[in-house]
């Protein structure tokens, strides 16, 4: 095998900053007026839409500003374009815990039911100071409509090598190949695998493990990305699963492929209805 170079590009954005201030909605976003008042949001302790239990999802934060100088605050919903505002407060600090059904009542023709995977619902905070100066929120809270995933953790792994590419040694590796292994979480529902071979790099080419190959969860179907060290593109399949132990076929495009059962070590089970692209 030859050493490649990949570049993984990875953006998660949950939160952007935003600056700005006015006394009229169209010039909120120019720049900063003396005597404006930002508004801040303290802390988000749910900061999407669980499409899987749409009917209790909600999104919650906390809202605070100088209200020496700040009249009221007022939230903003933004959902597919249509802007309208959620409430006014005169007290700080305020937690808003918004549900999914909150956060389509005020929008004519839709409803819970409606609500797709991948819509977005973006929050903002207007700060009204008692001179009457409008400043919009450094923080933006944007709730996409996705799902928990919680794959991340520890497993050991019972290996049977099938084939090797050109080079290796099928003969060194002594099935099964047993050892542990990890899907590192690197952001939601994303995951970094410990080894794609599941120990066939160790015995059949003496070498260190398939590093760099991912795991996209969502909602429970898993796509491969990434490469390994050699540049490597990976095939997964699923055989069976059984909450405990997870049979999948993996495989490179460089010829070496094997049958490895994965079996949780950390409390955690594998979801029953776990699928891959």
């Amino acid at each position: 095998m030859k050493n490649r170079h990949i570049n993984i590009s990875i953006v998660t954005l949950v939160i952007l900053l935003v600056f700005g201030c006015s006394t009229n909605e169209d010039d909120l976003m120019q720049g900063y007026v003396t005597g404006a008042v930002f508004p801040e949001i303290t802390a988000v302790n749910s900061s999407f839409f669980d499409i899987l239990d749409i009917d209790n999802a909600y999104v919650e934060f906390t809202v605070t500003a100088d209200m020496n100088l700040a009249e009221s605050i007022t939230i903003e919903k933004t959902y597919n374009g249509e802007k309208t505002e959620l409430g006014t407060f005169t007290s700080v600090p305020v937690t808003i815990n918004v549900t999914a059904a909150d956060a389509v009542s005020d929008i004519t023709g839709v409803s819970v039911g409606d609500i797709e995977l991948g819509d977005v619902f973006l929050f903002e905070v207007i700060t009204t100071s008692k001179t009457g100066i409008r400043s919009r929120s450094n923080v933006i809270v944007n709730a996409p409509v996705a799902c928990k995933s919680d794959l991340g953790g520890d497993f050991t792994y019972s290996t049977v090598v099938t084939a090797v590419g050109e080079g290796g040694d099928l003969g060194g590796c002594n099935n099964p190949v047993t050892g542990a292994g990890t899907f590192e979480e690197d952001g939601a529902g994303f995951y970094r695998i410990s080894d794609a071979t599941f120990g066939q790099y160790d015995c059949a080419w003496g070498d260190t493990p398939a590093v760099g190959v991912t795991l996209t969860d969502v909602c429970n179907t898993l796509t491969v990305g990434g490469s390994d060290q050699y540049g490597l593109i990976y095939t997964f399949v699923i055989l069976s699963n059984d909450g405990t132990d997870l049979e999948i076929e993996w495989s490179n495009d460089y010829g070496d492929k094997g049958t490895s059962i994965l079996t949780r070590t950390d409390g955690k089970t594998w979801p029953l209805d776990l699928t891959i692209n």
